[in-house]
């Protein structure tokens, strides 16, 4: 952020995430396009949250922000009852077109509303999964409300990319850092700060119970066709007082530019899978 007064970030943001869902409606086709290509980020980063979450037949689980669906489409498999929230209509409808047949066999429920206020919509929970959404949707409203369906036994788990805790390095760290070059006053991604979040958890009785790094190569041609989604939310993010249109031909220049030096196998995604229980 350039301003280092809270209430001004609280703001930016406030502001920014108005957009946001306007946008998400926007891009919701060419984002469901991309999540059927091969190996794409949000598969990959999907597969990498299940070998942790450890889902067994029977568990209730809360898909939380499902976009289109990836991540309920793994766990349909798994054979555990699976409650999907998301904010954005133009999501749920790729959602429940994509899990139509699981839907109807009422093995999926879609709800249409805020994270924040998942107590209003669950009443209790034996996983809730976030997958490449937490650093969207985290406050603390958010923790407090989990809290409230989580019992002893209950898990949120979620990961965070290395550039959202700080770390330089990894696919949204090289997007990042394209336009830092081009633009050094350029906003930043949002970052959480680790001992704040505990700050939070311990306030909410929650608490750490698995850190798990995880890794994953994004080839130079889905990192391409990744971006063709991402130039949508990325004049939102670093240039926000540019003009929308004339900020995503700034950002398709600079990206191009840096597509030419990335090798062929593409780059190494980096990140941390955090598992949080009851105290």
């Amino acid at each position: 952020m350039k301003s280092k007064n809270p209430k001004k970030k609280l703001k930016f943001y406030r502001i920014y995430w108005t957009k946001r869902y306007n946008w998400m409606d926007r891009y919701a086709k060419e984002y469901d396009k991309y999540c059927k290509s091969k190996n794409n980020y949000y598969v990959l980063s999907a597969k990498e949250l299940l070998k942790v979450a450890n889902v067994k037949p029977k568990q209730r689980i809360i898909d939380l922000g499902c976009g289109v669906g990836i991540l309920s489409k793994f766990l349909s498999k798994l054979h555990c009852t699976i409650t999907a929230i998301d904010i954005s209509p133009e999501m749920l409808y790729y959602f429940k077109k994509n899990l139509a047949s699981k839907i109807k066999k009422d093995k999926i429920k879609t709800i249409e509303g805020n994270a924040e206020e998942i107590h209003k919509f669950v009443r209790s929970v034996d996983k809730i999964i976030v997958a490449c959404a937490f650093w969207d949707m985290y406050t603390k409203s958010l923790l407090r409300n989990v809290s409230k369906i989580m019992d002893k036994k209950s898990e949120l788990i979620f990961n965070l990319p290395a550039l959202t805790i700080d770390e330089e390095k990894g696919v949204i760290y090289f997007f990042e850092n394209s336009f830092r070059q081009e633009f050094p006053k350029a906003n930043l991604y949002r970052r959480i700060d680790l001992t704040d979040l505990q700050n939070e958890l311990n306030k909410n009785g929650l608490k750490f119970r698995k850190i798990i790094p995880y890794s994953f190569y994004l080839q130079k041609n889905s990192i391409q066709y990744f971006f063709k989604v991402l130039r949508v939310r990325y004049p939102f993010i670093f240039l926000p007082d540019i003009p929308y249109n004339k900020a995503v031909k700034i950002c398709d220049k600079i990206f191009t530019k840096a597509l030419d030096k990335t090798s062929k196998r593409g780059i190494k995604e980096e990140g941390k899978i955090f598992v949080i229980g009851k105290k």
